[in-house]
């Protein structure tokens, strides 16, 4: 797993277009590690200008980049159509008791 909210555990992959203009992270939330299936899935679409590079955009930063976009709409409770209303509201609830996201190495 690639990051831990609380008892929820996330995987975070890259996702390749069919255009070569964008590249996306679909990211998955489970209840435990040894889950197969996840609860559900987020996918959000993330084009190269918004990440502002003009080359072709690496896993690592991808998933850096959607990261920090989590972890600041927790900060500033600006949830983005990224979030479904689930996880929104998961996330809401850990944001008020002063839960911090810890993401696994």
């Amino acid at each position: 797993m690639d990051a831990k909210i609380n008892n929820h555990y996330l995987k975070i992959r890259k996702f390749k277009g069919i255009g070569a203009d964008f590249r996306g992270v679909k990211i998955e939330v489970y209840k435990s590690k040894s889950d197969l299936r996840p609860i559900f899935s987020v996918y959000n679409e993330v084009s190269k200008p918004e990440i502002k590079e003009e080359k072709d955009v690496d896993y690592i930063k991808l998933v850096e980049y959607m990261r920090k976009r989590i972890l600041r709409s927790i900060r500033q409770s600006k949830y983005t159509d990224y979030i479904t209303p689930m996880f929104k509201n998961h996330i809401r609830k850990l944001a008020e008791k002063g839960e911090k996201i810890v993401w696994d190495n």
